[in-house]
């Protein structure tokens, strides 16, 4: 099974792996990807007008 098509998910479903063993170049890359996804998604500035909306409405 390789670990770099595997989502966090499926890897603690599994129980096989601890997500600390999953070495740091792995995690770099897992949260690189994510972050891109996300901003691909959603975009720089509707996550700014979103998070002081929230804040706004939440305080701290």
């Amino acid at each position: 099974m390789d670990i770099d098509v595997m989502d966090i998910d499926e890897i603690e479903a599994a129980e096989q792996i601890n997500l600390s063993d999953l070495g740091e170049s792995f995690l770099q890359s897992f949260c690189k990807k994510a972050a891109i996804s996300f901003f691909q998604e959603y975009g720089l500035i509707s996550h700014q007008l979103n998070s002081y909306n929230f804040f706004i409405q939440h305080g701290l």
